[in-house]
């Protein structure tokens, strides 16, 4: 095999995602993870944060009242993309939860799913703010780095799809995801994607960052 023709074949393989632009609309902080397995592959990621964390408008107090208390729960679920879940995934593996008292720290705006099946369970529940989530303002420069190209958008979280097209506005995101394809880590964001008018071409089969990376290198690795 002529020598040009092995070294393509093997960075094909070591570097799938060789070239690919691929938006990162993750938190700030919370997209170096991801960023960082994409460049590993060989991608360029454009990191446009679509959410902003900040503490809860309460201070704490909420979550801090709770946690004095918190001999008193029987259950207290953390719910994170660290794990492969979904608020009915969950729900459908949980001991009986009649009776028994759940503390459920989340986000300030996060899907009541989880609250109510415990509810309709038997189940007491105390939700109380972990933290909140602001829109941020995108830079003019980083404006016209996704206007020169992307390939890829990636959503991590239905928040992520909601804010794109509250940053940029409907039609503008539809003109961008028409011209690249769209990534998502599982079907509640991709459900948010469709209905907001954004075609979906990849949804990760494990709802993690490392599900949809996985995702990407199916979808865009060589076959």
């Amino acid at each position: 095999m002529d020598s040009n023709i092995r070294h393509s074949h093997e960075d094909s393989v070591t570097m799938p995602l060789q070239g690919k632009r691929i938006l990162v609309t993750r938190a700030q902080a919370q997209a170096h993870d991801l960023e960082a397995r994409l460049q590993a592959l060989g991608a360029v990621p454009l990191s446009f944060p679509t959410i902003h964390i900040t503490p809860p408008r309460d201070g704490y107090a909420a979550l801090d009242a709770a946690l004095r208390e918190l001999a008193t729960f029987d259950w207290v679920v953390f719910t994170s993309v660290n794990g492969r879940f979904v608020a009915e995934a969950l729900l459908e593996v949980m001991p009986d939860p009649a009776g028994k008292r759940f503390l459920l720290p989340r986000a300030a705006l996060a899907r009541d799913t989880l609250r109510i099946g415990l509810q309709r369970a038997g189940a007491q529940v105390v939700e109380v703010s972990a933290y909140d989530t602001i829109l941020p303002e995108p830079s003019s420069e980083t404006l016209a780095e996704i206007e020169a190209g992307v390939d890829v958008l990636t959503f991590t979280a239905s928040s992520t799809v909601r804010n794109f097209v509250a940053q940029l506005g409907q039609a503008r995101a539809r003109s961008l995801a028409d011209r690249a394809q769209v990534a998502v880590i599982g079907p509640i964001t991709a459900e948010t994607a469709r209905n907001l008018g954004l075609r979906v071409d990849v949804e990760a089969s494990e709802y993690t960052i490392g599900g949809l990376v996985a995702a990407l290198v199916d979808a865009y690795g060589p076959r």
